[in-house]
């Protein structure tokens, strides 16, 4: 041990509520996303690769924050889309626009 703090970290990229955001490339690295449900019955949150949905919550999801694990190399770039009451934090290394 070296006794250098040197944290953990990746970029991240925020989509707030009721916005559509697209970033990154082919090969680029999604880590995770964490979104936040602050109100149950109108807020969703998709993410899509290459015009593939990875994963959706759905309007009914309670409040609270989820993380999803992903672990993958894109074939395109990220689509990050919320509606309502959602934010969605996507976690990795991309591809500078």
């Amino acid at each position: 041990m070296s006794g250098v703090n040197n944290p953990y970290r990746y970029p991240y990229v925020v989509v707030g509520g009721s916005t559509s955001s697209t970033f990154g490339a082919t090969g680029d690295y999604v880590h995770r996303a964490v979104v936040a449900v602050t109100t149950a019955v109108s807020a969703n949150a998709t993410l899509a690769v290459g015009g593939t949905t990875i994963f959706a919550l759905p309007a009914d999801t309670p409040k609270g924050v989820y993380d999803v694990e992903l672990n993958l190399a894109t074939k395109g770039s990220v689509t990050a889309t919320t509606v309502g009451n959602a934010t969605i934090t996507v976690v990795g290394l991309f591809t500078p626009a």
